[in-house]
């Protein structure tokens, strides 16, 4: 996949003002900070690779991909309002190349969602959503290497301290009414996502 390429396409799909070569770059430069092991350049296309399975679904594709581009924009270890980060840089830009105030409260909405502290209320923030957890339902290896690159974030937090609280952010995916909100997600990886967080938990 060409992010490059991609972002460029959605830009002038969005009627955005600007260049956006230099939007992208600073993206990029996030992105690819060295603390992120896991939530970095390959967590972006991976997202755009699952969002491909649901955009037909979407009410506003373009917004659910631009604010998916931001969601992790920001992102410092131990920061506790990394989305709100994401979604005022969002705002900011969004702002600058000539969306609607329709358009940047959605936009925010979609990125503050992915803090999966509170249920999605509409179908885009739900694809949003999915796509940022579809790494919990893939195969166990690919599940397992998320797990490291995560812990690898963290590296300085000690053992016992990071998996209690690992164990219980998995433990809440696993006690929601469903892990994922799209049924497509839901029929397509709920059974492997529930193995693999479940295998986890346990061998901790």
């Amino acid at each position: 996949m060409d992010l490059r390429e991609r972002f460029r396409d959605l830009w002038a799909r969005l009627g955005a003002k600007g260049n956006p070569d230099e939007v992208f770059a600073d993206l990029v430069k996030r992105y690819s900070e060295p603390h992120r092991f896991y939530h970095n350049l390959d967590h972006w296309e991976f997202g755009l690779s699952q969002f491909g399975l649901l955009a037909d679904l979407a009410s506003l594709p373009d917004l659910v991909e631009f604010a998916y581009g931001f969601h992790d924009s920001i992102y410092i270890i131990g920061a506790r309002d990394n989305e709100e980060q994401s979604a005022e840089l969002a705002l900011e830009v969004a702002q600058r190349i000539g969306l609607g105030q329709i358009e940047q409260t959605k936009i925010a909405d979609l990125i503050l969602v992915t803090k999966h502290d509170k249920y999605p209320s509409t179908i885009d923030q739900e694809i949003i959503v999915d796509i940022d957890l579809a790494i919990l339902g893939q195969e166990s290896f690919v599940f397992d290497d998320y797990e490291r690159e995560v812990r690898a974030e963290y590296a300085s937090v000690d053992e016992a301290t990071f998996w209690k609280i690992r164990k219980g952010i998995l433990q809440g995916f696993l006690d929601r009414s469903r892990i994922y909100f799209t049924d497509r997600f839901q029929a397509r990886y709920t059974l492997q996502a529930k193995e693999n967080l479940l295998r986890t938990i346990s061998s901790h």
